[in-house]
């Protein structure tokens, strides 16, 4: 049986996108296993009540590749908020690129779309509790 779906995302610079997760996202550092390198070679971090896997790419020994290095990513990562402006302000400020700027915040589901500076998209959402 599948107990859960962890995104396990792959970057170019993984100290650097760990701290910017959690300083812009809220994100705690569960564990980092630095390779020998000095590179992440794997991380666990806590966004809310949700976790996510990180590692630095490794195209030379396994053909692995952050979204910078591929041409952009297909998948959205989605963070569910109470302020959806904040969270956007929060990460274009930090470097983030803005792809959709937050709407109407009476309408029943907010949201805003950015992509962080190691090419992660992320759909900023808040649902009306209506």
């Amino acid at each position: 049986m599948i107990r859960s779906l962890v995104p396990y995302l792959v970057v170019d610079g993984g100290h650097e996108a760990i701290d910017w997760y959690v300083d812009v996202l809220g994100a705690v550092e569960v564990s980092r296993a630095t390779g020998a390198a000095g590179r992440v070679a794997h991380a666990e971090l806590r966004i809310g009540e949700s976790s996510m896997f990180l590692g630095d790419e490794h195209p030379h020994l396994e053909d692995i590749f952050g979204p910078n290095r591929v041409g952009g990513t297909p998948v959205y990562l989605s963070l569910e908020t109470d302020d959806v402006a904040a969270v956007f302000e929060r990460a274009v400020t930090a470097g983030a690129d803005a792809i959709r700027q937050p709407t109407d915040p009476e309408l029943p589901i907010q949201t805003a779309k950015f992509r962080d500076p190691f090419g992660h998209v992320w759909l900023a959402t808040r649902a009306s509790r209506r």
